[in-house]
């Protein structure tokens, strides 16, 4: 994933059935990916959808394009990302769009 235009960091991961035993066929669903992703712009995570196979797998089924209106935790590789400077309420939940 180093090579896709724009992309300053991505974290993929499987599906897996919480309470599974560690060591089954049953724990892991190879067949859906989440992936987290800090793009440069719009533009960026759209050519991605659009020119890259990963990508096209994606743009097939849904996607959520996310705004960083709080940090709880730290990923070192996502440290650099500003939150963003819309208002919001500190104490409200934060719903996704």
């Amino acid at each position: 994933m180093d090579r896709v235009p724009g992309l300053i960091h991505s974290e993929c991961m499987a599906e897996m059935e919480l309470g599974a035993p560690v060591f089954s066929a049953s724990r892991m669903k190879l067949k859906n990916l989440t992936m987290f992703a800090a793009w440069e712009s719009e533009g960026a995570v759209d050519g991605f959808l659009k020119n890259t196979r990963l990508g096209k797998c994606f743009d097939s089924g849904w996607h959520v394009r996310m705004a960083l209106l709080r940090r709880w935790g730290a990923v070192r590789e996502f440290d650099g990302l500003m939150e963003s400077d819309a208002s919001s309420d500190r104490n409200a939940p934060t719903p996704i769009p």
